[in-house]
């Protein structure tokens, strides 16, 4: 499986996926969002993995992102999917995504989750309790 790693600036986070992945041997592909379009089908799997009423993949950092904040009840699904769309700074980076899981910003633990089983076997053998 390829994991789809979903940026528009390619900061420090974004950088540190993208080393993680090839440490780890995990097919990746950069979905760049200054070059390519934000497309529906992924907006609707990033909500239908994040928790009603906490749209993770939302900036909190930005200005924009937090003036969205502010009046996002007041919004239709369309209406935040063309915002978002059209200023893909509004979401927070970097977003990994593969068929079946989504993770919103670099969480090296939560990361495993990408990797095989006998991947995860072979990380975690050499760990002790302290080294997580």
């Amino acid at each position: 499986m390829t994991v789809k790693i979903f940026s528009h600036s390619q900061k420090a986070n974004t950088k540190k996926a993208i080393e993680w992945f090839t440490k780890h041997d995990v097919p990746y592909e950069l979905y760049d969002l200054r070059q390519r379009p934000f497309l529906y089908d992924y907006f609707l799997k990033f909500l239908y993995y994040t928790e009603p009423g906490h749209l993770e993949f939302l900036s909190t950092r930005s200005k924009a992102g937090i003036a969205l904040q502010q009046e996002i009840d007041k919004l239709t699904i369309n209406e935040l999917y063309n915002r978002i769309k059209s200023n893909p700074k509004l979401l927070t980076e970097p977003i990994m995504m593969d068929e079946t899981r989504v993770l919103f910003r670099y969480q090296e633990i939560e990361m495993t989750q990408f990797l095989s089983r006998s991947q995860k076997l072979a990380l975690f053998e050499g760990m002790s309790i302290n080294s997580l």
